[in-house]
């Protein structure tokens, strides 16, 4: 007998507490595997999210951009996440939230810019205007 969906969003719920509290875990410890307990967080993630949805009108459609957004890497998902979270923060709490949350920056901004955080990222001239791009475009991938 499959699980109601209440059974399904109650089982991801506890499989991403257990996530988290590997990440605790892993944080100072092994790369490879708070890499990968990252991911899996995601997923499960991904998995209560369309749980949580409310159907549309064209399932197709839906799956297809949702599997787009989401084939990006774990920082840029958890990025995204955080955004879609805190849609009322501005650019610049959003940059600390990132710090708190230990989102990578771009690599490409580490060589071009010399930045090395978010805040330093939304501090630099030519850096900011990237950042607040970034963001202005997650928020509108709701």
């Amino acid at each position: 007998m499959s699980p109601t969906r209440e059974e399904e969003i109650a089982r991801r719920r506890a499989r991403i507490e257990e996530l988290d509290r590997s990440l605790d875990r892993w944080k100072d410890t092994s790369m490879p595997a708070y890499r990968r307990t990252i991911q899996l967080k995601h997923e499960q993630q991904i998995w209560l999210d369309s749980l949580l949805r409310e159907p549309r009108n064209d399932p197709d459609r839906k799956t297809e951009s949702e599997a787009k957004w989401y084939q990006s890497s774990p920082d840029i998902v958890r990025r995204r996440q955080i955004v879609l979270k805190n849609l009322g923060l501005p650019a610049k709490s959003l940059c600390k939230l990132f710090q708190i949350q230990r989102v990578a920056i771009p690599q490409q901004w580490e060589q071009r810019y010399g930045v090395t955080s978010w805040e330093e990222a939304y501090k630099h001239k030519k850096a900011k205007a990237l950042v607040q791009k970034m963001i202005s475009t997650d928020k509108k991938k709701r």
